[in-house]
């Protein structure tokens, strides 16, 4: 009884079916390595998960290469920011403080709006810079490229039940993208310090259950 719906990313993830939130893979996953933890998060909703730098990174390129959906995020400039001192060193920081950075801080407010990010140089570097380096490495790489952005619509979302005998459970998930192809299309995203070699990517995948 599978079916297709409409909706979008944050919807995805607050569906219920009547009293009980749909079941995605993720949340089965959840609760094999800790039941109680799940039901904290996912039912009673009592516990909050805030989304590491992992899961932050992934949601930016997925917004990003599918939605051509950039960070909203500027680069400070480096005289802006105030240069301090470590006391009994000679190593210097810098620091969002100052009249210098509070004009400059308002500036980008008015014109960009309050929710822009305003990132100092090393934090662009570690943060936005990857993300357009992985997009542009997929767009230079032609297999990627043509799964990506061929012909697909991207986020489906699909909704069932499992009704195995003894179990009625609603379940969810959303497709990174169903190409025309009749292909399924999902991407992850890793740090090339996690992942070093073919080996390391399957072992990564085997791990996570991404098969």
């Amino acid at each position: 009884d599978a079916r297709r719906v409409e909706v979008g990313s944050e919807q995805y993830h607050a569906m219920r079916a009547g009293d009980r939130p749909y079941v995605s893979m993720s949340m089965l996953k959840r609760f094999c390595e800790d039941p109680q933890s799940a039901q904290n998060e996912y039912v009673t909703r009592i516990v909050r998960r805030e989304p590491n730098a992992g899961m932050i990174f992934g949601t930016r390129l997925e917004r990003l290469v599918f939605f051509d959906e950039q960070p909203r995020a500027v680069c400070v400039p480096q005289d802006v920011l105030q240069a301090r001192r470590k006391p009994n060193s000679d190593e210097v920081t810098y620091a969002r403080a100052g009249d210098r950075w509070r004009e400059w801080q308002e500036r980008m407010f008015a014109e960009h709006g309050s929710d822009v990010l305003l990132l100092k140089p090393d934090e662009f570097d570690k943060q936005v810079a990857p993300l357009l380096m992985a997009r542009d490495a997929l767009r230079e790489d032609e297999a990627a490229a043509k799964l990506l952005w061929g012909d697909g619509e991207v986020h489906v979302t699909v909704t069932a039940t499992d009704d195995s005998p003894g179990i009625e459970l609603p379940v969810k998930m959303q497709l990174d993208l169903a190409h025309s192809r009749h292909l399924l299309v999902d991407l992850k995203s890793c740090t090339p310090s996690a992942l070093q070699s073919t080996e390391d990517l399957m072992g990564h995948m085997k791990r996570f259950r991404y098969f």
